[in-house]
Formats: C-alpha cells, structure tokens, sequence
C-alpha cells in the first residue's frame, strides 16, 4: 500500500506519547513521514520535503535509500544513482558509485520523476481525448449508418406499395378483359345454341301432321 494511500500513517516526528497527527509530507532528510506542523520545523532546517502523493510517484530508492554513517552526516547530501536505481550517502557508501556516472542529488532525481511523471499525465490526456475523439467519430458515423438505415427502409415499402398497386391495376385490367371475352364468347355460344333449339323445334313441327296420320 503507497503512503497516500493510507489515512493512519502517523507523523514520524511527533513524540510518541502524543502523535495522533496524520502525515501529509516525506522529509528527504529524515527519512520520515512528517505532519503539517513538524513541516514547519523541518523547513526552518533547510530539510527537503515533498507531499506524501509526490513521494508515491518516485522510485523507492529515492525516498528510502538508508546511510550506514555511524556518526551524524550531511544527509542532505543523498546522491541518487540511476544505474543502481538507488540513492546513498557520498561519505559512506563512495566504493559501491565511484564508476558510476548517471549520479544526481536526490532534489534533481525527484524532481525529474515529477517531470516524467507530468509527461505521463500530458500522454495520458492526449490518449483520453483522441479516444473521445474517435468515440464521438464512431458514434456520429453510427447515427448516419441509423439516418440512411431508416430512408433505406421506405424506399423498400415505398416500393412494394407501388408494386402493390400495379399489380392491382394490372388485376383489374385482367378481370375486366377476361370478363369481356367471356361476355362475348358466351353471347356467341348461346347464339349458335338458340338456333339450333330453333332449327330442332321447327323439325319437331314438320313431324306432327305425319304423327296424326297414325292416331
């Protein structure tokens, strides 16, 4: 768990018996969570101090880097080493860097992760609106696929209601010319079949003189 992460990280500096302040800073110099009022005594001592959030975006190295002098050093010293990604005291621990030349005092170190980390953000943003940007371009391009979708579809009935209606004027015409034909047709049949019944019942006729010769 990071430090600003925690809401009971107790000041570092406040005397045991009556520490009940919550830490808001990290002092470089004492390698300790500090409140807002022991801040105050350790600006008076020229001590470096940050936020406890600035402190969480650093490396580890940075902030807890231990110094082995038995006596009391010049802490405000610390050199941070990039190579082993680690800070240590100049006096003491001198053999382990002597050939090492990515070194920079730990105010540059952390004031560098508060610049990549600045770019992180900046990236970030830039990344967070071209997402946007492309969300909004895609859900623009869908309302028009939605616009044409909808004028698509009365094409499609617009079309199948003139259809309907030719072909119903065709059926119309159809039934019309038929039943015509068959008027005609019918008329000529029952022309031909009146004249028959005509021709048959004059014969009829002729046949009753000669049928009363037999009665």
């Amino acid at each position: 768990m990071s430090m600003s992460e925690s809401t009971n990280t107790l000041c570092g500096c406040c005397p045991s018996s009556e520490n009940k302040n919550i830490a808001k800073y990290w002092c470089f110099v004492c390698l300790k969570p500090i409140c807002t009022e022991c801040r105050e005594i350790h600006l008076g001592k020229l001590h470096s101090i940050i936020s406890i959030s600035e402190a969480d975006k650093m490396e580890t190295s940075v902030i807890t880097g231990p110094c082995r002098c038995i006596n009391k050093c010049f802490q405000n010293s610390f050199l941070h080493c990039k190579f082993h990604d680690e800070i240590y005291c100049p006096i003491c621990t001198t053999e382990k860097h002597i050939h090492c030349t990515e070194v920079q005092s730990i105010e540059k170190a952390a004031k560098g992760c508060h610049d990549s980390a600045s770019v992180l953000v900046n990236d970030l943003e830039r990344k967070l609106a071209d997402w946007q940007t492309n969300y909004l371009r895609l859900i623009k391009k869908q309302e028009l696929n939605l616009t044409d979708l909808n004028f698509q579809k009365y094409l499609i009935k617009t079309k199948v209601s003139d259809f309907r209606n030719d072909m119903n004027e065709y059926l119309n015409e159809l039934e019309e010319k038929i039943g015509n034909q068959l008027d005609r047709y019918y008329e000529q049949c029952r022309t031909q079949m009146t004249k028959h019944i005509d021709t048959i019942q004059q014969r009829c006729n002729k046949t009753r003189p000669y049928r009363a010769l037999f009665i």
